[in-house]
């Protein structure tokens, strides 16, 4: 009999328990603690949620009551470290960085390699005095662990030392994501040249393989600050594409193919559209082929735009040249012609003539002097204006040796 009632209890006190660690896991009433804590008062799970959900109240005496609940939870599992660092995180809400700090270490002794640990600790230790070194160190080794920890990280060293980039390097060490982040977020500031000579000093092998996605992150900023020679550098570090070079047009004779969907602006961009039809064709004024369109249009806004932009030095002048042979029937000898803009502006810069309606090969080119205010250039193949919207133009255009030379 006394066996039977034994056995009894134990059901009893174990469903019970069970019930309260289930419940608790969907808890999401304050007025559901007490009943919780009753049924499962040496449960570190019901604690743990009970002081979760009175610290999402925000009032001041909920605050006292959840630090005790996270007092028990850790009491009960005093090896778990995320219910450690949980108490360590509340002892420093509550002002308390003593028992703070004493918590913040045994979670870090639980959990040694652990990034959310090191991350947490680095930011309570630099909200203290005399901790730079150490907080530095742990927010260093947070961000070689895990990537979304290095932009936090620079952020803060660069805060530390009163925006100073050489000592904002120096207290991220060799924490190369830490680095990389630092010089994407220079570029929010307008810090371009620091940008740059930050990402130039990180380890070759680092940029095409861990700081690929940093460094396409960094040359996508670099375009959008309008500095072309300077993303042109961070590309050909990545190692990616087709080596690029400044002055130069890439894949100039098109041996290299063509498509909708190119990558880097540096390279032959073809709008999407079936007007004209654009293709590659074994007729090359050099090498193999070259580009080759088949117009049937009468209207002067039909037409797929092709174009490259090209990093330029500022004030430099430059003769752009390429050749073309067409098989076309144009109103008005309206046909088509290479146009130069500002890749910062958009401005006009220079025009070639417009391609003659001739079946032989045939140079067009275009001489300028680069915007003092831009180090890019976007090379277009562009319709002549039409007078009227109706603007016939068929039959054959081939493309070929699109280049530009530095004078």
């Amino acid at each position: 009999m006394i066996f039977v009632l034994l056995l009894a209890g134990a059901v009893w006190f174990g469903a019970r328990w069970n019930f309260a660690n289930s419940a608790s896991l969907r808890a999401d009433r304050v007025d559901m603690i007490p009943v919780l804590t009753s049924l499962g008062p040496d449960d570190p799970q019901t604690h743990f949620t009970a002081a979760v959900l009175l610290d999402k109240t925000f009032e001041p005496e909920d605050a006292a009551r959840s630090l005790e609940e996270f007092k028990k939870a850790a009491q009960l599992s005093p090896n778990n470290y995320l219910v450690v660092l949980a108490l360590a995180k509340a002892y420093d809400r509550a002002g308390d960085r003593g028992n703070a700090d004493e918590m913040f270490r045994r979670a870090r002794e639980l959990a040694p390699n652990y990034s959310d640990v090191k991350f947490a600790y680095a930011n309570f230790l630099l909200r203290g005095e005399n901790n730079e070194k150490e907080a530095f160190e742990l927010l260093a080794d947070a961000a070689r662990s895990r990537a979304e920890y290095a932009a936090s990280a620079a952020i803060l060293a660069l805060e530390t030392t009163g925006q100073n980039v050489g000592e904002a390097r120096r207290l991220l060490g060799d924490a190369p994501s830490a680095r990389a982040a630092l010089a994407i977020y220079l570029l929010t500031k307008d810090r371009v040249e620091d940008a740059a000579d930050l990402w130039a000093s990180l380890p070759s092998e680092l940029k095409t393989g861990q700081l690929r996605p940093d460094g396409e992150k960094l040359a996508a900023k670099l375009i959008e600050k309008h500095q072309y020679r300077l993303a042109v550098n961070v590309l050909n570090d990545l190692g990616t594409g087709p080596q690029l070079a400044a002055d130069s047009v890439t894949n100039s004779g098109f041996e290299g193919g063509v498509g909708a969907d190119a990558s880097s602006i540096f390279n032959w961009k073809i709008s999407a559209g079936s007007t004209p039809q654009i293709a590659l064709a074994d007729q090359a004024h050099s090498g193999k082929v070259s580009l080759f369109f088949v117009f049937d249009s009468k209207r002067a806004d039909a037409f797929r735009e092709v174009k490259q932009t090209v990093a330029v030095e500022p004030g430099s002048r430059y003769r752009l040249s390429a050749f073309y042979k067409t098989e076309l029937r144009a109103a008005d000898d309206v046909t088509m012609h290479l146009a130069v803009t500002s890749a910062a502006t958009s401005a006009a810069v220079a025009a070639s003539r417009s391609f003659a309606l001739n079946a032989e090969w045939a140079e067009a080119s275009a001489e300028f002097e680069v915007p003092a205010d831009t180090d890019g250039i976007v090379i277009r193949l562009v319709r002549d204006d039409c007078r009227s919207p109706i603007c016939p133009l068929s039959g054959k255009l081939w493309l070929d040796d699109v280049t530009l030379t530095k004078e």
